[in-house]
């Protein structure tokens, strides 16, 4: 049984798969070349966004993949809505929201509140910056503060749910009673926003599947 993995720093991309971020700061991530955006470059307004004008999505927000991000009242750390990833069946599956980033961008930190009910193998919840992955957190079943640096400029960040990644037949049985299979973020703010919350550590865990294989 995989440990619950509770996140609120950051992971340096340029480190070994299985390792565990211990630095206490919050690292920039460049995240490679940066993705040209196919849609209409635009401040996030409000910022931290709550959600709460019920509009989504609307740039720079956008979803895409095997299913669509949504709003929901289901629960919220802010208010009364939060946004949550969709209910996926099938194998290999994936979706994201994904948030933009314009040229002027100064730069600063991505902060957002998140509640990840997910555990391999069913599902996993990554965070990427320009195709890097920055961090990827399971087992969270409260809401719990998330920061990520962001460098100047224009970029592209996804939150992704993935589903059923090691391409499973069926899943093993007796998996965490909590896991609700969903992820709901809220309060994401970009540059100097206040704080979402007390920062917890971050930790990388390595998954093994019903076939002995292990995945990171």
């Amino acid at each position: 049984t995989t440990n619950p993995t509770t996140f609120g720093s950051t992971l340096d991309p340029s480190d070994p798969p299985t390792s565990t971020a211990t630095n206490p700061s919050t690292p920039t991530i460049d995240g490679g070349d940066s993705l040209e955006p196919t849609l209409p470059c635009e401040t996030l307004d409000p910022n931290p966004d709550s959600f709460e004008d019920g509009l989504f999505p609307l740039s720079p927000w956008s979803t895409d993949g095997d299913g669509d991000w949504a709003l929901t009242t289901e629960r919220a750390f802010d208010g009364a809505t939060s946004l949550k990833s969709p209910a996926l069946n099938g194998s290999q599956l994936i979706s994201n929201a994904t948030l933009r980033t314009c040229d002027d961008f100064e730069g600063g930190i991505l902060r957002l509140q998140v509640m990840a009910s997910v555990q391999p193998p069913n599902d996993m919840f990554v965070v990427s910056i320009d195709g890097v992955q920055a961090a990827q957190l399971v087992g969270v079943w409260d809401w719990t503060p998330v920061e990520l640096g962001i460098s100047p400029g224009q970029h592209r960040v996804d939150f992704t749910y993935q589903y059923n990644m090691f391409n499973l037949d069926q899943f093993p049985p007796n998996g965490p009673p909590e896991r609700e299979g969903a992820v709901w973020l809220d309060v994401v703010g970009l540059g100097n926003t206040q704080r979402a919350g007390r920062k917890k550590e971050v930790q990388i865990v390595e998954v093994e599947d019903i076939f002995g294989n292990r995945h990171q």
